[in-house]
């Protein structure tokens, strides 16, 4: 009965946990193929919108254009790591791709810029077209039909 009871206990601290850790807010980056991006940190990170402008620039990346929209993100702790991150539409073919590139400031704490290019041919800033190759760390997304979520 003591054990039961010691088990319970264990076990209903663990639930809570669990449900305080994944309550947890992290901040979120955000961008926009007309070169606004912004990074949202939440209340325990300070708070606040970091505006994050893109500018067009060289992509030094394997098949980078020499005209693509980048970001400039601060990662604190480590950078990003090295790769691609594709979005395909609902038809299968590929809409946009976010590049993630170590080559621009490799470090801990260092600005690191993401790529945004996109296949649109809407005339905003990451309608550059494609990179004529990815990385080999390169994670592929589907996009609800629906549109992106």
């Amino acid at each position: 009965m003591k054990i039961s009871r010691i088990v319970l206990a264990v076990l209903f601290a663990l639930a809570a946990s669990a449900n305080t850790l994944r309550a947890v807010p992290i901040p979120t980056f955000s961008f926009h193929e007309n070169g606004q991006g912004k990074l949202q940190l939440p209340p325990p990170f300070g708070g606040g919108v970091i505006p994050l402008p893109g500018t067009l620039m060289s992509d030094p990346g394997p098949g980078g254009l020499a005209s693509a929209l980048a970001f400039t993100a601060h990662p604190q702790a480590a950078p990003f790591p090295e790769g691609d991150v594709v979005l395909m539409d609902a038809n299968g073919n590929v809409s946009d791709v976010l590049r993630f590139d170590l080559e621009t400031n490799p470090g801990p704490g260092s600005p690191q810029l993401i790529f945004f290019y996109s296949n649109d041919h809407r005339g905003l800033l990451a309608d550059t077209g494609l990179p004529s190759s990815m990385f080999s760390n390169t994670v592929i997304i589907q996009e609800n039909p629906s549109g992106p979520t």
